[in-house]
């Protein structure tokens, strides 16, 4: 793998996890402090902090617009899924509470850090468990702290956006005052060049690829560039989970297929980690 280092990974890697430890730490223990109804903002406000840290360390850099979020009450955001790193590096835009799938919590050292960070856990294969999803979502949303959900369900190999699952479009669905915002996340470069349909796989987290190898190659590469697009927000208001799932699809769909096509002349030594804005825009709602 051209540009792909042995060094540089296993440099990379014990800063990695002493950095990630002790943030975690200090985090987790300033949490405890606080008063519940204060927490779950702290949580994804540092959770945001510390991916620019580890993006800064990996040489990651993240292209995002200067896009408010919309107005109202806090709502979902949904994205494609192609890495296990896509967490770290949308948390750079934003500070969300993500979901993630319920084996997560069981992983040793990750299922710490995604509860530190308020991960919400959801068990996908059990319908009995979606009425306390469908709380927790919401239980986060009225706290103040945007809910970002992976819909497709797993990693792709980066070629195109799969279809989107609907069940956590129930959370907001039919919400007056909510939204739903389609978010579209694309490699475009490695070590300076374009991100071609084969190196796009390569860095893919694909069935049968195990999560430590996977790690390695994001490790052992010097330089990488990802670019978010926004698309429009989606009212929630009288809207039925699967109108917003198609909606959302169709536009995340649409805005990869976008970058994937285009050109970006990113410069090569620029690093921009984020410059989203989280200033709420006018009296306009958006749907899940």
């Amino acid at each position: 793998m051209a540009g792909w280092s042995w060094w540089r990974a296993l440099r990379r890697l014990p800063r990695l996890l002493a950095i990630t430890l002790w943030y975690t730490a200090r985090t987790a223990r300033q949490a405890r402090r606080l008063p519940p109804e204060r927490q779950p903002r702290y949580r994804a406000h540092r959770q945001q902090e510390g991916c620019r840290i580890l993006c800064r360390l990996l040489g990651i850099a993240v292209h995002a617009p200067e896009v408010a979020l919309p107005a109202g009450r806090p709502g979902l955001l949904v994205a494609n899924h192609f890495s296990a790193l896509d967490p770290i590096v949308l948390a750079t835009c934003w500070p969300v509470a993500f979901v993630g799938k319920a084996e997560l919590a069981r992983w040793p050292l990750i299922g710490w850090l995604c509860r530190t960070y308020g991960v919400l856990f959801v068990e996908r294969e059990r319908r009995t468990r979606s009425v306390a999803f469908v709380r927790q979502v919401r239980e986060r949303l009225q706290a103040g702290v945007p809910v970002m959900v992976f819909p497709e369900g797993t990693t792709g190999s980066g070629d195109a956006v799969q279809p989107f699952k609907t069940g956590a479009f129930e959370a907001v669905a039919g919400l007056e005052g909510s939204w739903v915002l389609p978010v579209s996340l694309c490699l475009q470069q490695v070590d300076g060049q374009p991100a071609t349909p084969e190196v796009r796989r390569r860095y893919a987290w694909t069935e049968g690829l195990s999560f430590l190898r996977h790690l390695l190659r994001w490790l052992g590469t010097a330089q990488m560039q990802l670019q978010v697009r926004i698309g429009a927000p989606i009212p929630t208001a009288g809207r039925h989970r699967k109108a917003l799932a198609r909606e959302a699809f169709e536009q995340v769909r649409a805005l990869y297929q976008e970058m994937l096509t285009e050109a970006m002349p990113f410069p090569t030594n620029d690093r921009i980690f984020s410059s989203v804005s989280m200033k709420q825009t006018g009296p306009g709602t958006v749907s899940e």
